[in-house]
């Protein structure tokens, strides 16, 4: 009898010390379609032979460099697991940031309206609708396979009736006036993109992250549009790449903008920059 305590083992062993602690612990849960906790709870039991080939394979997976959202097929973000696939941005927790950020200058019972560019899974915008119940939204995106993967996301936790999403490049085309504006929109130059971790570089949708103009050509357009597009006292909140803070506040002249701040990530880091419409 082989117990699930063996087999997470030789899982780790597998994936070496360059894997989170918690991959082989995500991905035998998965197969056994358990929860994690409850892995550490019945490591003496016998793993399910049955269950071999599925692990094998995903596993396989994983050691050729595929990221384990990918893997697995869904990414924690917030309070929710969001799926993903080949061709969507995994949702970071370092994007948390440009949540909480919206999150505090977005009064609970506001019914305001809220637009994202550059929805990906859904996971930012699906967040803001359940933590503020009474917003509605616009998301954009480019990619057919996002707008897909976003609109099942938030149909599954109950939320597509409270957001549109459509085909836009930024906001083209997008009409009507917002309360609020949020994206995490491609910020990587070309050298940074060139020295990403290859489970980034070659897994992941280029668009999503490559940006021209030294990363910041998309921030260009964005504040360009969002400057027409929000209410007066309407907020902006945009992620930012490392580094880029300065570069990204110079975007916003204060003729047009108002209470421009940064805010760091949990690592410390610049992360995300707001402003706010005159």
């Amino acid at each position: 009898m082989t117990t699930l305590a063996a087999v997470l083992a030789d899982i780790g062993a597998r994936l070496g010390a360059s894997a989170a602690p918690q991959e082989g612990k995500a991905l035998l849960a998965h197969v056994l379609g358990v929860a994690m906790p409850e892995l550490a709870l019945n490591g003496t039991a016998p793993f399910p032979v049955d269950r071999r080939d599925a692990l094998e394979s995903l596993l396989a997976r994983r050691l050729a460099g595929e990221p384990l959202a990918y893997v697995l097929g869904y990414a924690p973000f917030w309070r929710h697991d969001w799926k993903v696939a080949p061709g969507v941005l995994i949702p970071r927790p370092d994007t948390e940031a440009l949540l909480v950020a919206a999150l505090e200058v977005i009064p609970a019972d506001a019914n305001w309206r809220v637009a994202e560019v550059g929805v990906g899974s859904g996971a930012l915008i699906g967040s803001l609708l359940a933590e503020r119940p009474k917003i509605t939204s616009v998301a954009t995106d480019i990619s057919s396979t996002a707008r897909q993967v976003a609109a099942d996301n938030l149909q599954h936790i109950g939320l597509g009736k409270r957001c549109t999403i459509v085909e836009a490049d930024v906001l083209d085309g997008v009409d009507g006036l917002f309360d609020m504006i949020v994206s995490n929109p491609p910020y990587i130059s070309q050298a940074e993109y060139d020295a990403l971790e290859p489970c980034v570089r070659d897994y992941e949708p280029r668009e999503a992250l490559l940006a021209d103009g030294n990363g910041l050509a998309v921030y260009r357009k964005l504040l360009a549009q969002a400057a027409e597009k929000l209410r007066e006292e309407g907020w902006l909140m945009v992620e930012i790449g490392c580094g880029q803070a300065e570069a990204v506040r110079h975007l916003l002249p204060t003729t047009i903008w108002k209470n421009i701040f940064t805010r760091n990530d949990l690592a410390g880091r610049s992360r995300v920059v707001g402003a706010q419409r005159r």
